[in-house]
């Protein structure tokens, strides 16, 4: 899915436009993918700033940007490669990020080199909540005609995974960082135009008529 999206202001003036593209693939038997991209650009003549609630003084809630709110599941676990648990990995940046159930997990992993400086935010405690923070501690700003752009990509398996199982399953899926300079070539869509999409985000035909899939770079 393909959206070209307006941010509006109380008095219905634009300030941001974005593009944001969401795609899903079967990754295995019991593993798929879904994939979020956004793309902001400030379209007003002065800057605006992106603010998350830490960057207004309220430590530690650095959320702001991609964030996953999950059900509240009692005996969940937090992985990363910093260790398990929250606090190895809140407010840190990390490959990857997985919260697994005795039923599934989901792994969560930027998909480019400017996702992979942001921090994480993530939170166990009430429900369960993953984030990928662009205003951590400090507000964003962009200044006219300045975009920002961001890319997370997220694998969902049958079962509970432990940490070896969960980078193993980063790695061998091909996501994250490297894999976003990874670009297809264009696709005649069959009268799907393309709306000035990455390569990598253009409609592929297949799968239901009607319906179109998006590659996950």
């Amino acid at each position: 899915m393909a959206h070209s999206l307006r941010w509006l202001g109380p008095d219905e003036r634009m300030l941001l436009r974005e593009r944001r593209v969401i795609g899903c693939e079967q990754v295995s038997g019991s593993v798929w993918s879904l994939s979020v991209r956004s793309r902001l650009a400030d379209v007003t003549d002065r800057p605006l700033e992106v603010r998350s609630p830490a960057a207004s003084g309220r430590v530690g809630a650095g959320y702001g940007g991609f964030f996953w709110r999950g059900p509240a599941v009692p005996g969940a676990t937090v992985l990363s490669p910093a260790g398990t648990g929250v606090e190895p990995v809140h407010g840190h940046s990390a490959e990857w990020v997985a919260v697994a159930v005795a039923d599934w997990t989901m792994v969560f992993a930027p998909g480019d080199a400017d996702t992979a400086r942001d921090r994480w935010f993530v939170r166990a405690r009430d429900y369960l909540g993953v984030g990928s923070s662009v205003a951590w501690d400090a507000p964003l700003v962009l200044q006219p005609g300045e975009e920002i752009a961001r890319h997370v990509v997220t694998l969902i398996a049958d079962g509970a995974l432990n940490a070896d199982s969960a980078a193993e399953l980063v790695a061998e899926s091909g996501r994250g960082p490297a894999a976003d300079s990874v670009a297809t070539d264009s696709v005649a869509t069959d009268g799907v135009a393309d709306h000035g999409l990455l390569a990598a985000d253009r409609p592929v035909l297949g799968g239901t008529p009607g319906f179109h899939s998006l590659p996950v770079a």
